[in-house]
């Protein structure tokens, strides 16, 4: 009789983002007649409902956080291991930075045959100091020999990692994030006002859409908002996204005063608006 093969997919949090919603529809979109996959992640981000409403098992791992805590990340650790021993998948595929390090090292110690990690970014960044970023960096070099495969979602990841020194080349797969066009298949002709946005069609809109995290950087928006705003009153701003940043971007709309020009769509689970034809992506 045919064997399933047992895939277990590891990832921080299912916070609003690219790497947690191309794990959650990699686990989704999985053949069941090859295939049988549990997703483990840690609990209490907006992407939750997604998973527990999911076609696969879900294990919500205690402590497992994205800020740095030894004695979570320790708690982490343990109840991964315990997982990957009960449930005993023949890969272990692990995405984003903390999931990355604890995943494998428990994927290794629970004598998992393959382990395979994606690239979506790097817990390492520019902006930090030498020490940490040294640190980071050495974990992602000890744990690239006892790794399988590493994937890369983009050319560029590839080779920042590279050039880093983890692993090696015949080590790495290219393989982008898919986006399901179906979803935006909707044209929208010129003059068109979508009935679910409050702007006119002879405003002009500037969007941005994302998750809200420190990296999307909105506050520049905002600030950039205001300049655009104070000299043009044709002009409206969309953030479109959500996110555990959300009340703080809030307040710093209301506090510049900027008006009833901005919108704060959409959470999990909701249908992307039909744009009209003179939106401008920021």
């Amino acid at each position: 009789m045919f064997r399933k093969i047992k895939v277990v997919h590891i990832v921080t949090q299912l916070e609003l983002g690219g790497a947690q919603q191309n794990t959650l529809a990699t686990v989704t979109g999985l053949d069941r007649t090859r295939y049988a996959p549990v997703l483990f992640c840690g609990q209490g981000a907006v992407l939750d409902p997604a998973a527990r409403n999911g076609n696969f098992p879900v294990r919500f791992i205690r402590g497992l956080v994205r800020p740095v805590s030894p004695w979570r990340d320790l708690v982490a650790l343990v109840d991964l291991y315990r997982g990957l021993r009960k449930e005993k998948p023949d890969i272990v595929h692990t995405h984003s930075s903390k999931a990355g390090v604890l995943g494998r090292i428990a994927a290794v110690l629970a004598e998992v045959p393959v382990i395979v990690h994606t690239f979506h970014g790097f817990g390492f960044t520019p902006g930090q100091n030498a020490i940490v970023r040294g640190t980071f960096v050495l974990l992602e070099r000890i744990l690239a020999p006892w790794t399988t495969v590493l994937i890369a979602v983009s050319s560029a990841n590839r080779e920042e990692a590279l050039s880093r020194g983890i692993g090696r080349p015949s080590q790495y797969r290219l393989i982008r994030s898919g986006v399901p066009l179906d979803d935006y298949r909707t044209l929208v002709h010129r003059g068109d006002t979508p009935v679910d946005l409050p702007f006119l069609p002879s405003e002009k809109v500037v969007t941005t859409i994302g998750p809200f995290k420190p990296q999307k950087n909105l506050f520049d928006f905002i600030r950039a908002a205001q300049i655009v705003a104070a000299r043009r009153d044709d002009v409206r701003f969309l953030i479109v996204g959500d996110g555990r940043g959300r009340a703080e971007i809030e307040r710093e709309i209301r506090s510049r005063n900027l008006g009833p020009g901005w919108s704060w769509p959409v959470g999990e689970g909701t249908s992307p608006p039909s744009w009209p034809a003179r939106i401008f992506f920021a």
